[in-house]
């Protein structure tokens, strides 16, 4: 305990405190690429049709983002880079938003 903080508090509110201005300047950066009117998914949509697959907007973009952290965690075979982690951890926090409100849409009575 450091501080009065129990180590894992600490550790990972350092962690985190690298996090939040990482992923509050790619909206400065690239603007809002998350909303769904301005995903773009031309590759995903054709591959998943040669596949028999048809998905919605909201499903796509699950799958974007699931995508991108498993390119995250692969890259954590290679030489020790926090940011990979620290990307990771981003969009798992994106993800758990997108799907927690999915699964809440899905679950809603139908009119």
């Amino acid at each position: 305990m450091i501080n009065g903080k129990p180590e894992f508090e600490r550790t990972a509110d350092t962690t985190l405190d690298r996090a939040r201005p990482i992923y509050a300047g790619r909206g400065e950066q690239y603007g809002d690429t998350w909303d769904l009117p301005n995903q773009r998914f031309a590759v995903m949509t054709a591959t998943l049709g040669k596949f028999g697959v048809t998905l919605t907007p909201e499903q796509m973009r699950l799958l974007k983002l699931a995508s991108l952290i498993d390119t995250k965690d692969d890259r954590l075979i290679g030489a020790w880079n926090p940011d990979s982690m620290i990307d990771g951890i981003n969009y798992r926090a994106s993800f758990c938003q997108f799907m927690e409100e999915y699964v809440a849409k899905e679950k809603a009575p139908a009119g």
